[in-house]
């Protein structure tokens, strides 16, 4: 049963294998690795490389997906940045105030709004074999949030070690992934 599951990602793989670079590998390979509770090189590889490409879209694209520190409020995140409203009080969680509400430096001087930027983190610069599973938590929280989670895999890998999850629910993150990549425009251009 987990083969028929797996035939769809694994023909997207297959057919797609030259623009993600990935060496030729089985249906029962591909099975094989998503049924051991262990990292896999294969399962990991596939991985890898689908997630690059989701993340090269989007930043050719100008969306910059979030990385995994982004993604998880409190584990190594960074603070939001302060906004200094007109009337001296600030907003977000990053700023220092008073007992007045006035946002106020070390030297006690207003400080000036930062402007978001991107960041390594932001992108797929430290996107491998041991951060994927990161990756791929902070694209599903990324499309719930802005597409709702309507063909979304409920399952998260962030919730438990990737590898520990059914093998049903690897197929199906495997499934969507295959799906999302699709839509990128390496694939469409493809000839």
């Amino acid at each position: 049963m987990l083969a028929g599951a797996a035939a769809g990602p694994y023909a997207t793989l297959r057919t797609l294998s030259r623009t993600l670079k990935l060496s030729p590998f089985s249906l029962d390979a591909l099975v094989a690795a998503l049924l051991r509770p262990a990292p896999s090189a294969l399962v990991d590889g596939v991985h890898v490389a689908v997630l690059a490409a989701l993340y090269s879209d989007e930043v050719e694209g100008n969306t910059i997906l979030p990385g995994p520190a982004s993604s998880a409020p409190g584990v190594g995140a960074a603070a939001a940045p302060s906004v200094v409203l007109s009337g001296g009080g600030t907003t977000g969680t990053g700023g220092a105030g008073n007992a007045n509400g006035n946002a106020s430096g070390l030297d006690g001087e207003r400080q000036r709004p930062e402007e978001p930027q991107p960041e390594a983190r932001d992108t797929a610069q430290y996107l491998d074999t041991v951060t994927w599973p990161d990756y791929l938590a902070a694209l599903l929280a990324r499309t719930r949030a802005t597409r709702g989670g309507r063909h979304v895999p409920r399952v998260s890998p962030r919730c438990c070690e990737y590898y520990a999850l059914p093998p049903a629910d690897k197929v199906a993150l495997l499934t969507y992934l295959c799906d999302e990549l699709l839509t990128t425009a390496a694939v469409r251009n493809e000839r």
